[in-house]
């Protein structure tokens, strides 16, 4: 058998000096290797910090442009609605224009409804909604005919033939006055 035999040689102070340089050499050890660390992540951090800003500015500067573009969009957009404004303000001041402008066809078609044979008009003048028509009869017949189908239509409010124009038999120049109803003087 063989027997090992270790002997220790080295003195207790060299042996605690050995130990403290190993301390030392490890410790220096993990320091570097601490730092090494570190640099590597910042390194990273600054790395993404450089990709992330450039995003930002890129990103920025895309909002820019959209604000930019929504700028005019919304320029667009009021110019729009300011014509629209006007456009439906023209059409109403002419809606109230038309509502309230006097067509006299009313008129004329409410005469060719109503007026008999042996009836002539010679001038007719309006005043509003009030008709003056003066004309010639061949009979006093044909004159009442044409005054009682003035009274009874539907678009005359009320008709006046004086009684003047009823003392001739026969060839009779008459003055008659009547008044139309609103809604048949405007458009429907």
């Amino acid at each position: 058998m063989n027997m090992k035999i270790l002997l220790n040689l080295l003195p207790e102070e060299k042996k605690s000096l050995i130990q403290r340089r190993l301390r030392t050499r490890f410790l220096i050890w993990q320091l570097f290797l601490l730092f090494i660390i570190e640099v590597f992540v910042l390194t990273v951090m600054g790395g993404i910090y450089v990709v992330l800003d450039g995003q930002l500015k890129g990103l920025q500067n895309a909002g820019a442009g959209l604000d930019a573009a929504s700028s005019i969009q919304e320029q667009k957009l009021d110019e729009y609605e300011a014509v629209f404004r006007d456009v439906n303000a023209k059409a109403d001041k002419i809606g109230r224009i038309r509502y309230g402008h006097t067509y006299f066809t009313g008129v004329f078609l409410v005469l060719d409804a109503v007026v008999p044979e042996g009836i002539s008009l010679e001038t007719l003048d309006t005043k509003g909604r009030t008709i003056m028509l003066t004309g010639q009869a061949k009979t006093r017949d044909s004159l009442l005919a044409f005054g009682d189908a003035l009274k009874g239509n539907d678009c005359v409010e009320s008709a006046n033939l004086p009684i003047s124009n009823l003392f001739s038999q026969t060839d009779i120049e008459f003055q008659l006055d009547f008044v139309m109803k609103e809604n048949c003087l405007h458009k429907r």
